[in-house]
């Protein structure tokens, strides 16, 4: 159910996720990680659906056409799952989530959370701004940058037009993979320590990049990129549940995603002046290493959460 409504609501970016986050939370209690793994993993497939489809409608019709049939697709099969298959909360079926009704736990969050539930609390908490800081600089490095602007780096290294459409095809498979493991991995190993190798292993690959000027790094790099390119969702978005697990789920995952956004937009921005200004992007790249670096630190930096 999950990866059918990710795959049809790819369009909706960053809304669409968070109400699938607050879903998963809502029907599982265990194999979480393995669910959100899913669910962004559906947001690949349909990228890689959507997108060659809506080409292929242009190219052959005209924008009206393709604008045409996504809406067609909108109405007849997204609203219609939406409508009927979609459920807010197992108990409005009288069930119970997946893995059962966690056991109460009398831990520290608990007891703030009988105290003051107020939103504004987590604005003082370090570690929701150690998570949030982190992401807004995963969509930076990722969606931002390499999204934008591998293909005209690719050309600008001299590399044929195959062998850079090979690399981000190579890249997008890779990523559906490195998703479904980090999915799985989170569930039975710490979120925090999985995004320090995360962001760490991409540092690395882009100092690969920067001397990738062959055919052969330039593919090791899409394969070791796409493994941990959209890997650092599940985690982060199972240390939100973890972390404010007293507190409105769907607003913390809200402002995660409006980071990663604002760091989407930056990403695209920043190398393409620093390409205007200096014909090249190695700077940028150096520049994404050191944030990249920073990420983990800040992650090195907060405390591992409570079991959900």
């Amino acid at each position: 159910m999950f990866l059918l409504y990710s795959i049809v609501s790819v369009g909706d970016g960053g809304a669409s996720n968070v109400v699938g986050t607050v879903l998963v939370v809502h029907w599982f209690t265990k194999k979480r990680g393995l669910a959100l793994g899913i669910l962004e993993a559906g947001f690949g497939f349909g990228q890689m659906l959507l997108v060659p489809g809506s080409l292929l409608l242009i190219q052959y019709f005209d924008w009206r056409i393709a604008n045409l049939a996504l809406g067609l697709l909108l109405i007849v099969i997204v609203f219609p799952i939406v409508l009927l298959a979609l459920i807010n909360h197992p108990k409005d079926k009288g069930l119970l989530p997946i893995g059962g009704i966690p056991e109460q736990t009398d831990d520290k969050d608990a007891t703030e959370n009988n105290k003051n539930t107020s939103m504004w609390i987590v604005f003082r908490m370090r570690k929701f701004w150690f998570l949030l800081l982190p992401f807004a600089i995963c969509g930076f490095t990722t969606t931002g940058l390499i999204d934008t602007h591998l293909i005209p780096y690719s050309s600008h290294h001299g590399h044929a037009t195959i062998v850079t459409s090979t690399a981000v095809s190579v890249l997008a498979a890779f990523n559906i993979i490195g998703i479904l493991l980090s999915g799985v991995i989170v569930d039975k190993w710490s979120s925090r320590k999985l995004l320090i190798f995360l962001y760490i292993t991409r540092a690395l690959s882009f100092g690969m990049l920067i001397y990738a000027q062959n055919t052969e790094l330039l593919i090791t790099f899409s394969v070791i990129f796409g493994l941990v390119d959209f890997a650092t969702v599940a985690p982060t978005q199972m240390l939100a549940t973890q972390y404010f697990k007293y507190y409105s789920i769907g607003f913390i995952v809200g402002c995660l995603s409006l980071a990663h956004q604002i760091g989407s937009a930056l990403g695209a921005f920043i190398p393409g002046v620093v390409y205007t200004l200096y014909g090249s992007y190695t700077i940028a790249l150096y520049i994404s290493i050191v944030i990249l670096v920073l990420a983990a630190i800040m992650h090195f930096l907060i405390p591992e959460p409570a079991k959900v």
